[in-house]
């Protein structure tokens, strides 16, 4: 079984293909836009494969609604992300003659 293929959908409504899942790119612009192209079959990306890819805990909505459960799917920051930037902020911090 190889990489899965990720297509995300565009404002013109077609699907074009990408390395990345737009979740992680921060790009996506319709909820459930991205299709997942594996080796049996193309699908939609679930919620809870999106918050994956962001770094969130599998239980983190797990008492949320379906409506949340999409809303911080969409809006969330990926948090692998966030903490390379902020590690690095902090190391450049304290190179500062404060």
């Amino acid at each position: 079984e190889g990489k899965p293929e990720y297509y995300s959908i565009q404002k013109t409504g077609e699907y074009k293909q990408s390395d990345v899942a737009s979740t992680i790119r921060k790009c996506g612009w319709a909820i459930g836009g991205d299709l997942i192209v594996g080796s049996d079959a193309a699908r939609h990306m679930t919620y809870k494969e999106k918050l994956k890819l962001q770094g969130i805990p599998p239980d983190f909505t797990e008492n949320c609604n379906l409506t949340l459960t999409q809303k911080h799917s969409a809006n969330g920051m990926t948090i692998p992300a966030v903490k390379w930037v902020m590690e690095r902020m902090f190391d450049y911090d304290k190179t500062l003659d404060v």
